[in-house]
């Protein structure tokens, strides 16, 4: 019985390998522009956006003469 199952698996699977001969590699597409910003520009933006954040939350608070 086992014979039998890989046998018939065996023929379901010959045209897969059969297209899989004939096809081309696959391959990345190409992108043709070019990316808009440097990265390294954009990731300056972020480090000072987070840098302007971090000194918004750690500064004290001016307490009024109520507490």
């Amino acid at each position: 019985m086992a014979w039998f199952m890989m046998a018939s698996v065996a023929m379901l699977g010959s045209d897969v390998w059969a297209q899989a001969e004939d096809a081309e590699p696959l391959r990345p597409p190409r992108v043709g522009d070019a990316p808009s910003s440097p990265k390294f520009l954009v990731m300056g933006v972020i480090i000072v956006l987070l840098a302007l954040v971090v000194v918004a939350v750690t500064l004290k608070t001016k307490r009024g003469h109520q507490d």
